[in-house]
């Protein structure tokens, strides 16, 4: 605080100042640039430590020099490095999803690996329509395995819930899984037609109890709606004392309602209502109601949807059931581009009213085959055993009965049996990713038929999809095999600066101050020189130093005093260190094994630049 000067002296006042401290910049950021067996080419990955370089890029492996360089980094003092992979001949994994297991089904979605290598070939798919809305959405699971002797071994997972196909969505598939996976990447396929696709729609529930018009009066005359993402509206049903006298008159007032809204727009003039079946089939004495929106046939197609909400007042929606907080139901047209959920899918049991599957036969044999391609692994037959009084109960029964069948074959006695929307999802318990599983009537009886899984109706997908390695069945197909490539040559690790490909990958890095190329030991002569010449050139452009490994075949102080003095030639922003470091080799049986000294350099000099 200012002094106040009540006599005469020597006041000292401290004034606040707007200079701060400058920080140093850190000296101890080292790039590696070469090969491994995984993670992306030609782009520059920070990372920590090395499990963040085990995750990402595979960790040690024989044929990769930078693992054990970024090893030693880590174990010798380092904290922060950039890792530049390159490689010849690597391969991302991939593989193509229909929309339909059908042979006419069209390809819908490509996965691919984040990056290039055989680990992509362990991903395995799982998708499900076990949503909010089991009509437009996916759930999409990922799994990545790890070969650990002759098992696979559970590793990451990664799910994505209540994804959809409608490009303009904020669950729009590709978006949302290439925002968070470190696993996957996900792309519609190019011969995706959106201008074809049915029109949006939404079908209420059963309305076989409503009575007109008793059901509905003035407290009950409002319905809210949106129509192709435009709204909500709230609109009166009818006029305030008039309500409609029969169910078509009720489809027809509500069909004028909507159209009210907008008559200039083709979604709201051309807008349906009409009397359907529990399907969503036209129906003139049908007990549903099914909107459908008037867009018609082009690009605003994908984003055609229906969506019926209860009105802020005097809402009429609960008791006719409209939109899926009253039990109705509500499909995109967008959903229609959804990948096939993995394992047997049965037909829309819609239909199916609780009296129907309370009389279901539980004598009836029921033949569950499954497979691996046209391997049998089991085929059991079985009946209910009870009477069963819903969807649920009927699904849960399946799945005891199945898995009692057999309780020492994992592909029976680990099956699950669920209720996704209105229809049963069997998936079986093996690995087998190609798996598939049959049902068949058996003895007779035709409860097979009856719950909508015989093999005529039901759709029988893959087990999960097999990225990179996946059979063309199903809606499963072109399948692109990951490979892990090569070891780069020379051209390869000096790259191209206009594709910042090799070392100029690392342009798009903020800053780097020391340069390890652990693959320059493995060179003839002459790529040697020339790949340390380049790297050289390249950190005095960048202010950085490059610590140079030592030729392999140089083995004594004179040799490596000529090679340095008469072919690399000294440079101010470079330092050749000899000999090889001897390290305990965790692959080999932990024995001491020679390795480029460049990494445990580059991790002293962090060490030591910490600590002064």
């Amino acid at each position: 605080m200012p002094a106040t000067p009540t006599y005469p002296g020597v006041y000292i006042e401290e004034v606040p100042s707007g200079v701060r401290t400058i920080t140093g910049v850190s000296t101890s950021v080292t790039a590696f640039v070469g090969y491994t067996q995984k993670g992306p080419v030609n782009k520059a990955v920070r990372v920590f430590d090395f499990g963040a370089f085990e995750r990402k890029f595979g960790g040690l492996a024989k044929d990769s020099e930078i693992g054990y360089a970024v090893r030693q980094f880590f174990l010798n003092g380092g904290a922060e490095a950039w890792i530049v992979r390159v490689a010849t001949g690597a391969v991302k994994a991939a593989i193509t999803l229909k929309n339909s297991v059908a042979v006419a089904g069209v390809k819908t979605l490509v996965i691919t690996a984040t990056s290039e290598g055989i680990w992509g070939n362990y991903l395995r798919l799982d998708v499900d329509y076990n949503t909010t809305n089991p009509d437009s959405t996916f759930n999409l699971i990922v799994s990545e395995y790890k070969p650990q002797g002759t098992e696979l071994v559970l590793g990451r997972v990664e799910t994505f819930r209540n994804l959809s196909m409608d490009s303009q969505s904020a669950q729009y598939a590709p978006k949302v899984v290439n925002a968070s996976s470190e696993l996957v990447a996900a792309a519609r396929h190019s011969g995706v037609d959106v201008t074809s696709l049915d029109a949006g729609w939404s079908l209420s529930g059963d309305l076989s109890g409503l009575t007109l018009p008793g059901d509905l009066d003035d407290t009950k005359r409002f319905i809210s709606i949106v129509v192709d993402g435009d709204g909500p509206y709230e609109v009166p049903i009818f006029a305030a004392g008039s309500p409609p006298t029969g169910f078509d008159a009720l489809a027809t007032a509500l069909q004028n309602a909507v159209r009210s809204i907008n008559p200039g727009l083709d979604r709201f003039n051309g807008f349906t209502v009409a009397r359907a079946d529990a399907l969503g089939a036209s129906d003139a004495t049908g007990n549903f109601l099914l909107f459908t929106s008037g867009t018609p046939a082009g690009p605003a197609r994908e984003q055609s949807a229906v969506q019926l909400l209860n009105a802020s007042n005097n809402s009429g929606s609960q008791t006719l059931k409209l939109g899926l907080v009253n039990g109705g139901r509500e499909g995109e047209a967008a959903a229609a581009l959804r990948p096939s959920q993995t394992g047997t899918v049965s037909d829309d049991l819609a239909d199916l009213t609780p009296a129907t599957i309370s009389a279901l036969d539980p004598t009836h044999g029921v033949q569950v085959t499954i497979a691996d391609g046209t391997t049998t692994i089991g085929q059991q037959t079985f009946t209910l055993g009870s009477a069963v009084n819903s969807l649920t109960e009927l699904a849960k029964a399946l799945q005891d009965r199945i898995q009692q069948t057999s309780p020492t074959e994992p592909a029976f006695s680990r099956a699950t049996v669920q209720v996704v929307g209105t229809r049963l999802r069997v998936v079986s318990g093996t690995d087998a990713t190609n798996a598939t599983v049959t049902f068949a009537n058996s003895g007779g009886g035709t409860l097979a038929s009856d719950i909508k899984l015989y093999a005529a109706s039901a759709d029988e997908n893959v087990q999960r999809y097999a990225v990179g390695v996946g059979v063309d069945r199903a809606a499963q197909v072109d399948r692109t095999a990951g490979n892990d490539g090569t070891p780069p040559n020379a051209t390869l690790l000096q790259g191209s600066l206009a594709n910042k490909s090799g070392i100029y990958a690392l342009e798009d890095v903020d800053i780097f101050n020391m340069l390890c190329i652990p693959r320059i030991a493995e060179l003839n002569e002459s790529a040697a020189l020339a790949v340390a010449a380049e790297a050289v050139s390249y950190c005095e452009s960048k202010r950085a130093f490059l610590i140079v490994d030592p030729p392999k075949d140089r083995n004594s102080v004179a040799e490596i005093e000529d090679w340095a003095t008469n072919k690399l030639t000294p440079k101010k922003n470079a330092a050749l260190y000899f000999p090889f470091v001897l390290v305990a080799d965790p692959l080999d049986g932990f024995r001491v094994n020679a390795f480029p000294p460049s990494g445990t350099i580059a991790g002293l000099y962090a060490r030591i630049d910490s600590a002064r």
